[in-house]
């Protein structure tokens, strides 16, 4: 309720001054997909929603250390449970804090039924959807990055959502010391460049 009364405010600005602007407009924490049945969204074709998607935390953020989970520098694996059951230390933390959601089975069609809930609401309002920010941290193994990002680009394909990585040089980047990374070789394969 607080994030629809604060983006109301410089959306009507922005409305009363330029009525066919494009606005992209997303959901509150973070733009996280899940939230995005609470957002109310006005009645205005010229709206573009978008969403983040970081899931599985512990594949996306291996060992940030800004984020609760990334004191885990562990094995992680994807697709299936990132955490492997060998690893009960770190499992039993996982309990304590409330977190097991985090170490959900992981696949491209866990992460389609995630994005159908932005979806649905992106097609009942007949507006475009896009994933303003996604992507691995520097330090998850490439060839699990790989694997992932093979998947979410996947499902963005398949469900016609427009996307951009979080960043291409820093440490969510594709370019590492002015050179290409495997998975940006392979985005670009995938998209004919």
């Amino acid at each position: 309720a607080m994030w629809n009364a604060t983006w109301r405010a410089p959306y009507d600005a922005l409305r009363s001054l330029e009525p066919e602007r494009t606005i992209v407009l997303g959901s509150n924490w973070f733009n996280a997909y899940r939230t995005f049945p609470a957002l109310e969204i006005p009645e205005d074709p010229n709206l573009i929603l978008t969403f983040h998607y970081y899931e599985p935390m512990f594949i996306t953020h291996y060992t940030a250390r800004w984020w609760r989970g990334g004191s885990y520098s562990g094995p992680i694996r994807y697709p299936g449970r990132p955490i492997p059951e060998s690893q009960h230390i770190a499992l039993e933390r996982l309990k304590a804090d409330g977190d097991e959601e985090q170490n959900r089975e992981f696949s491209a069609g866990v992460m389609k039924a995630d994005m159908m809930i932005p979806f649905r609401v992106a097609r009942e309002r007949a507006l475009p959807l896009y994933c303003g920010e996604f992507g691995c941290y520097e330090n998850t193994p490439e060839d699990i990055r790989e694997a992932w990002y093979r998947d979410i680009i996947a499902v963005f394909d398949e469900l016609g959502i427009a996307w951009a990585n979080r960043d291409y040089r820093g440490s969510f980047g594709l370019l590492k010391e002015g050179r290409e990374t495997p998975v940006l070789e392979w985005l670009l394969g995938a998209a004919g460049v």
